[in-house]
């Protein structure tokens, strides 16, 4: 039985395009053994690290999609564990569960922990960390569901997320501050075009409503 995982590189911000390039035909072989199968890549760009790894600030981001028996993580490691020009990396595997709770929360959102304003859609994930900035003190404590009003599901969620962000360098362990401006920027439009959606569906919503009463 496979499941989905997804593994992520920062590489060095200096680190050449070969090389980034001999890494991946690496990866993706190992990925794409039976009865496995290798799904994409995606190269995110060279991001300021929210703290210091190996006294560099910035890192070169790759992540690999792929489904794979239960070993892939080990697999994976015995790839990267030697290589000199990388910061960190790490495997994830993907929970359909939650992903499902938090498609559920994220359209029936009622308060403004939920998703900023009533009915917004808002996605929490650790790859977006300006989506779990709100659920973080200024000193980098992870606020509670009880004062956050989210469902212990949801909570539980938030945290996994709050982590991974932090053990990929895209938030900070003792603040809620994003320090990669790109982050904040495509977070801030996407945001933005959430809000106009929303906006637009209310009145469509008026609109019938009152078309129906007359």
């Amino acid at each position: 039985m496979t499941k989905q995982y997804e593994t992520i590189v920062i590489f060095k911000a200096d680190a050449s395009d070969d090389y980034i390039n001999k890494i991946s035909k690496k990866l993706e072989k190992t990925a794409g053994k039976k009865p496995g199968k290798f799904i994409n890549r995606k190269d995110w760009g060279t991001k300021r690290l929210s703290y210091e790894i190996k006294k560099e600030r910035q890192g070169k981001y790759v992540s690999w999609v792929y489904e794979q028996a239960s070993g892939a993580p080990k697999q994976m490691d015995e790839q990267l564990r030697f290589e000199e020009d990388l910061l960190r990396y790490a495997t994830f595997a993907f929970d359909k569960k939650k992903r499902a709770q938090v498609e559920i929360e994220r359209k029936n959102a009622k308060n403004e922990a939920a998703g900023n304003e009533k009915g917004i859609k808002v996605p929490v994930d650790f790859r977006e960390p300006l989506s779990l900035a709100k659920y973080i003190t200024e000193k980098g404590k992870i606020i509670p569901a009880r004062m956050s009003g989210v469902s212990a599901q949801m909570q539980n969620l938030i945290t996994r997320e709050i982590k991974r962000a932090r053990q990929m360098a895209l938030l900070s362990y003792t603040s809620n501050y994003i320090s990669d401006k790109a982050d904040k920027d495509r977070y801030e439009k996407r945001d933005a075009a959430a809000k106009s959606e929303n906006r637009y569906e209310k009145r469509d919503a008026a609109a019938k409503s009152e078309r129906k009463a007359s």
